[in-house]
């Protein structure tokens, strides 16, 4: 699924929380096929998966970040 984001290219134009948080659940999906919700609750186990640093780096843009 690709989601759009900025369809109008608004080089200022800036995410918010919930568009955000969209973008990392389907980040999440596509590279652990569960939802970032449950990322979250278990992000201890994948800790070794290729993918953990890339979507903990995403994480602070969400406003989720602890």
């Amino acid at each position: 699924m690709a989601l759009e984001v900025n369809s109008r290219n608004d080089k200022s134009y800036q995410l918010t929380k919930e568009e955000a948080w969209e973008v990392f659940d389907a980040t999440v999906k596509d590279c652990l096929n569960i939802t970032a919700t449950e990322f979250l609750e278990r992000k201890e186990e994948f800790k070794s998966d290729p993918h953990y640093d890339s979507l903990i780096f995403l994480l602070p843009l969400t406003g989720h970040a602890k």
